[in-house]
C-alpha cells in the first residue's frame, strides 16, 4: 500500500474503484454492470475521475452548482453531454438507455471535460452576474 500511495498517488479506495471499473469494463460480473445501479455508478466515476486528471486536483462535480462550483471556479466546462438528456447526476438517471448513451458518449471521449477559453470563462462569468 505505501508504493501505491507514494508512487502512484492512489488510496486503497481508488485502486478498488478502479478494479471494480477495469472488470465491467471487460464483461466481468455483466450482470451487474448492466444494472441501473452498475451503470449510475459505472458513468458517475468515470466522471468524477476524468474531471479530477483534468482539474489535476482531487475535486467532485457538483450538479446542483454545476454553474458556479465547477465552471467559475476552475474554468472547466463538461462537453458533449448527450442530448435531449438532462444534466444531472447519473444516479438520478433511472433509464437504462439515457444510462448506456451516457456511458458509451463518456467512454468515447465525446463526453468529456475541457478547460474553457479565457474569453469563455470570462463570457460565462458576466452571465452569472446577470443571473
Amino acid at each position: 500500500m505505501d508504493f501505491w500511495e507514494d508512487v502512484m498517488d492512489l488510496e486503497a479506495d481508488e485502486i478498488i474503484h478502479k478494479l471494480e471499473q477495469w472488470a465491467c469494463m471487460h464483461g466481468k460480473n455483466i450482470e451487474e454492470c448492466n444494472s441501473v445501479e452498475g451503470m449510475q455508478w459505472m458513468c458517475a466515476h468515470i466522471l468524477n475521475s476524468s474531471l479530477c486528471v483534468v482539474a489535476k486536483k482531487k475535486i467532485q462535480i457538483n450538479f446542483t452548482n454545476f454553474e458556479v462550483a465547477i465552471k467559475e471556479k476552475y474554468g472547466i466546462d463538461l462537453l458533449g453531454w448527450p442530448e435531449g438528456m438532462p444534466f444531472q447526476s447519473p444516479h438520478a438517471i433511472t433509464n437504462v438507455k439515457n444510462l448506456q448513451t451516457l456511458h458509451d458518449a463518456l467512454k468515447e471521449g465525446m463526453c468529456r471535460w475541457a478547460y474553457m477559453t479565457r474569453q469563455q470563462h470570462v463570457q460565462h462569468q458576466e452571465q452569472l452576474a446577470e443571473w
